[in-house]
């Protein structure tokens, strides 16, 4: 997609979410936007990051690895979808938020291996009520 479909689409998204934030009662500002960068290349990225995208949300540790050094310009990296308790370690050094905690045992992997690195993540937590 070249950079003026990508901000088009962005544009598009931007509407659609000032939208639902005014009919819930909400400052659209107040909503973040996470571009999904999986399958992404890099150079798609950096045409989003030029469309205003500060936000993007990597689910594949390995894909993640390989962007990170590739993207110089200041952008937030949130890893999205299901992680493995083996893959903590790294995510934590990598990553911003993560969007995906689903079990207690990832939650104590999170907060042992976060104490171990000196770390406090941040992270959302999947509740099933």
């Amino acid at each position: 997609m070249t950079g003026a479909g990508i901000a088009e689409n962005l544009e598009r998204i931007r509407e659609r979410i000032a939208r639902a934030a005014g009919k819930a009662g909400r400052d659209p500002a107040a909503v973040a936007l996470v571009a999904v960068s999986k399958t992404v290349g890099v150079d798609a990225m950096r045409r989003a990051i030029a469309a205003g995208v500060t936000i993007f949300g990597e689910s594949y540790l390995q894909e993640a690895r390989t962007k990170i050094p590739q993207i110089t310009t200041p952008v937030r990296w949130d890893f999205i979808g299901h992680l493995q308790r083996n893959k903590v370690r790294p995510i934590l050094s990598a990553v911003s938020l993560i969007h995906s905690v689903d079990t207690l045992r990832l939650a104590e992997e999170i907060n042992n291996s976060a104490a171990r690195l000196g770390l406090c993540p941040r992270a959302l937590l999947q509740v099933n009520t």
